[in-house]
């Protein structure tokens, strides 16, 4: 891995002011949070033990604490994990929550959750598609029998023509320990300089079938990610939330 990937990965895992602002940096969204909460409820009809395996600033966790869930909150980075249990305690609610690099999980006991859920794009944050397999193998081993693995991820297509000439150029010239689909980009003041992969629809179906999860349901996002896309407007997905079964 080059010095400049990792750099931008290490911003993600170690940023406390990113951590802090979180839901400021990341106000554009607040769309997209809602969908994809929404289109939890919609999978999740009854209560078990539910793993938020990057869950950021915790907004799933503390959803799901509040509707009764047994929750399981992760974070590579220390302050996500620390903004959480603070975040928690004043709204007096109860989740583990747990510090781990999701592609080693070995503290974590196979067949672990009824639910596993990796939201807003928390797996392009992984660089080199042998490693997002390897993560991928990690949450399907810890998800019980029968138990449900939900995933979003942001699609090549954005909603401007020039972001999404950058990330298409990509599978012409992606330079040198990049892969098509990586892209290095300023996220903001929190972050600065951050590692992102935009995925196709294909190479998030491959995912989930090399790691055994058979999918049993497909969500197409507009350009904007902030509703569903239908027909053959699914051709040009601003993003995708797929749902796998073990």
């Amino acid at each position: 891995m080059s010095e400049r990937i990792r750099q931008a990965v290490k911003a993600e895992r170690t940023s406390k002011e990113y951590a802090l602002n979180y839901y400021k940096e990341e106000a554009d969204l607040s769309p997209l949070f809602r969908l994809d909460t929404d289109f939890l409820d919609g999978i999740f009809k009854r209560k078990g033990k539910l793993f938020d395996a990057t869950m950021g600033r915790g907004r799933h966790v503390i959803h799901f604490a509040k509707k009764g869930f047994e929750v399981y909150g992760n974070d590579y980075n220390k302050s996500m994990v620390d903004s959480v249990r603070n975040d928690l305690k004043k709204l007096n609610l109860k989740a583990t929550l747990y510090h781990y690099d999701i592609q080693g999980l070995s503290k974590i006991k196979n067949n672990s959750f009824d639910y596993v859920i990796l939201m807003y794009h928390s797996m392009g944050s992984i660089p080199k598609r042998k490693n997002r397999g390897i993560a991928m193998k990690e949450l399907a081993r810890v998800l019980k029998p029968d138990g449900i693995l939900v995933m979003h991820a942001h699609s090549i297509f954005h909603d401007n023509l020039k972001d999404t000439l950058l990330v298409l150029k990509t599978y012409a010239w992606h330079g040198p320990d990049m892969e098509p689909g990586d892209e290095i980009y300023f996220h903001g003041k929190g972050l600065g300089n951050t590692f992102i992969h935009y995925f196709t629809k294909r190479e998030l179906a491959q995912m989930f079938h090399s790691a055994n999860l058979k999918i049993i349901k497909k969500a197409y996002l507009n350009l904007a990610q902030d509703d569903y896309r239908k027909g053959l407007f699914k051709l040009l997905s601003g993003g995708f939330i797929f749902v796998g079964k073990k």
